[in-house]
């Protein structure tokens, strides 16, 4: 089940009502598969602190500095290119690529090689025997 940004915006303004614990609000955002960064902004958190409310709840960090930046990557062309879930977990970051228009590719694989340079430097990783 993928919930889209509409559902967020709506469990956000239901937190502001109904003071949503800060657990399902993250779990919300973490469902989107978003990144660190954008839920932060979208909650209108510092990444820190998005981070330790995270931690301290319980809530597993998908973020591209924690992990292998295809990852995310994949999951944000799937959702630009509509592919279902289920078909979704056969296919490899380049097969959902393929599947994208020219534009949306070009834009995901700049966020790629942005977040895999943050990705490198962080993890002192080195590609192609550059210098981190």
């Amino acid at each position: 089940m993928t919930i889209d940004m509409q559902d967020i915006t709506d469990g956000y303004n239901q937190r502001l009502d109904t003071r949503l614990s800060i657990k399902q609000f993250l779990k919300l955002a973490y469902d989107t598969k978003g990144s660190l960064e954008k839920t932060a902004v979208f909650i209108g958190l510092s990444e820190k602190t998005l981070a330790k409310y995270m931690r301290i709840n319980g809530v597993k960090i998908r973020t591209v500095r924690g992990g292998h930046p295809g990852k995310y990557h994949k999951y944000l062309a799937a959702k630009l290119a509509d592919i279902p879930d289920d078909r979704l977990l056969e296919m490899t970051p380049h097969h959902v690529m393929a599947e994208i228009d020219c534009n949306s590719r070009c834009h995901i694989y700049n966020l790629l090689n942005q977040q895999g340079r943050a990705y490198k430097r962080q993890t002192g990783w080195r590609r192609n025997g550059g210098e981190t």
